[in-house]
């Protein structure tokens, strides 16, 4: 692995140090468009978390976004690929509806510029440098034949609660899957029909395969679960086969919904297997040290900036809880006197992902900006702002304009308030990292509940927090009130600017 950035070298005097962390769909890439296109901005890093996309995906996108507008020099690091409180991580299909199956619109933006490529096999480590086969793991990138994707074999619930966990409902009708499999064994006490042994020769067994593509396999058991079903847990014991063992390293990690043909033979034996697993371990831990070492190196003097879910700040906070008193969080998400996004008008989207990482932020003690629906619903982006950036005649300027109308037409499509302008959620969120007084703030010291129910409230709510309601010193700061005319037209302009 490349060796790590030294955080902020060549700042210069009156610039904002930014540690921007970002699960990038459609908004984040206009957020980080923002960030480039303004001025006294140092972005020392950027991360990639899980939420509209995969981490992996969000790396990429990240990666590929900052090549285009001519930033490749910009350190991009793993993120947490999944929920705190989950051992995997699928995509809801309500962020694929608003941000495409990629992402970004279902847009390429290696197709934009001649000679930039979108390579996923090299993934750019701490260091920034693309690294392959070197201990980190790039998107899409084969090591010991195992496609690595930002899920486990198990289900996750956006909205929620783990299978089987608190306030689950196992009415929903939701896939469940195996987190730890006895391929032999455990498949055959579900009552699965899955031929473990389809495409071998005669003499193959399991437990040495050589015909079996364990990613078919894993599918075909996920797909054939309910969510009832009783499944050995991760920490179960495994039958003494090569073939259950090498299923169950992939299976118990929690990272890997497939192994992408990955065969159990001589050619990728178990030690590949772990080798790959453990580079996954590095990878996702780089942006969370990235956070703590900033933090520790500047202080209140670097603003991290999250745009997706709280799962890298919350493992910040756990792993260093000395950078509590100098943290400054600016997060786009939440709402306190609106209705949520999600399905149930409550809560919203990055706070629902993982509330118990959005909850122990909130609650550490660390400065926090929440910049919620109550005022992103306020700046809407509309058919002729993107038009000025495809009249700059670039090609930065059509790839902004063709992936945001995927995104306006999914909000005109969603709900009709939507028809005057799209939300700029995550571009506000980086407008008040750099200019705070865009916003006026209700001082107050903010939780969410964590679980529904009698005595609970509702799972992913972001709300006061009684218990220190008579606390003297409020740690955050709830945007309410929005210049809505002065952002939006110094965002529009800022965009433009980068386009030409």
């Amino acid at each position: 692995m490349a060796d790590r950035p030294d955080i902020g070298v060549g700042n210069e005097r009156g610039k904002t140090r930014i540690v921007l962390d970002v699960d990038t769909g459609i908004d984040d890439t206009l957020a980080i468009a923002y960030l480039l296109g303004s001025p006294n901005v140092d972005l020392l890093g950027v991360i990639g978390v899980y939420g509209n996309v995969t981490a992996e995906t969000a790396v990429r996108n990240t990666r590929d976004v900052l090549r285009l507008f001519g930033r490749p020099d910009v350190p991009v690091l793993h993120g947490m690929p999944r929920p705190s409180w989950a051992d995997c991580f699928e995509v809801d299909e309500g962020c694929a509806r608003f941000h495409g199956t990629n992402g970004l619109g279902n847009v390429n933006p290696a197709e934009y510029v001649d000679g930039v490529g979108g390579d996923a096999g090299v993934d750019v480590g701490a260091g920034g440098a693309g690294t392959a086969g070197a201990g980190v793991i790039g998107a899409g990138e084969d090591v010991a034949g195992a496609d690595v994707a930002g899920a486990g074999a198990g289900v996750v619930v956006l909205g929620g609660d783990a299978v089987g966990g608190a306030g689950f409902d196992e009415g929903a009708g939701v896939d469940g899957g195996a987190t730890g499999v006895d391929l032999a064994g455990d498949v055959a006490e579900l009552g699965v029909d899955v031929d473990l042994n389809r495409g071998a020769d005669t003499d193959d067994v399991v437990g040495g395969a050589h015909g079996t593509n364990l990613a078919d396999v894993v599918a075909e058991v996920r797909d054939s679960l309910s969510v009832d079903t009783d499944v050995a847990d991760a920490d179960s014991a495994v039958a003494d086969t090569g073939f259950a063992a090498e299923v169950h390293t992939f299976a118990a990690s929690g990272r890997v919904k497939s192994v992408g043909g990955y065969r159990a033979d001589a050619e990728a034996d178990l030690e590949e297997v772990v080798a790959a697993e453990q580079a996954v371990r590095r990878a996702e831990s780089e942006g969370v040290k990235f956070i703590v070492d900033a933090v520790r190196r500047y202080g209140r003097d670097v603003i991290v900036l999250a745009t997706g879910p709280l799962t890298d700040v919350a493992a910040a906070i756990d792993a260093a809880p000395d950078i509590v008193d100098h943290l400054r969080v600016v997060m786009m998400g939440g709402a306190l006197t609106q209705e949520g996004n999600c399905y149930d008008l409550v809560c919203e989207t990055n706070i629902i992902q993982d509330p118990e990482a959005a909850n122990r932020v909130f609650r550490s003690g660390a400065d926090v900006t929440m910049v919620g629906l109550d005022v992103t619903h306020q700046c809407l982006l509309t058919r002729a702002d993107a038009q000025s950036w495809r009249d700059t005649g670039t090609a930065r300027g059509r790839f902004l304009a063709d992936m945001v109308e995927f995104y306006i037409n999914a909000n005109e499509d969603a709900d009709p308030m939507f028809l005057a302008g799209s939300p700029l959620h995550d571009p506000l969120a980086a407008a008040v990292a750099l200019d705070p007084t865009l916003v006026s703030c209700f001082d107050v010291n903010m939780m969410v509940e964590t679980r529904t129910g009698d005595g609970y409230g509702f799972r992913g709510r972001t709300i006061g927090d009684p218990t220190r309601l008579r606390t003297p010193r409020k740690t955050a700061h709830v945007a309410l009130g929005v210049d809505a005319d002065r952002f939006v037209s110094q965002f529009r302009d800022r965009v433009a600017s980068l386009c030409r």
